[in-house]
């Protein structure tokens, strides 16, 4: 059972500059991130954590910045590198999915009992 728990799943690989970045969690909450085979960050989050760590792009060390979050369809992220985005998944906002159908269902209640 301990295995199952402390298990490394991947997430996703990222080719960025002649860097291999790597985002693995566990179930447990455990969120590691490997540049070019090296261990750079070890965080444990539920609902998400930053990590910063440097790559390598055109021979020159860059800052990264590796955020992720968990939201209600899953766990996302946002990568930045020198404090530029190089991938930005939104949330996901269904509040006004819920607000039209909400009225639809108002309307249909009011023509059904007038």
């Amino acid at each position: 059972m301990g295995f199952l728990l402390n298990c490394k799943m991947k997430f996703i690989t990222l080719h960025i500059g002649d860097s291999k970045i790597e985002l693995f969690n566990t179930l447990l909450g455990k969120e590691t991130i490997i540049v070019d085979g090296q261990v750079i960050s070890e965080k444990y989050s539920i609902t998400g954590a930053n990590h910063r760590f440097t790559i390598r792009e055109n021979g020159q060390d860059m800052q990264a910045q590796l955020s992720t979050k968990l939201t209600i369809n899953g766990a996302i992220f946002d990568l930045y590198v020198d404090n530029k985005p190089v991938i930005e998944i939104p949330e996901s906002n269904h509040s006004m999915i819920i607000f039209f159908f909400g009225v639809v269902i108002l309307a249909a209640a009011f023509l059904v009992f007038n």
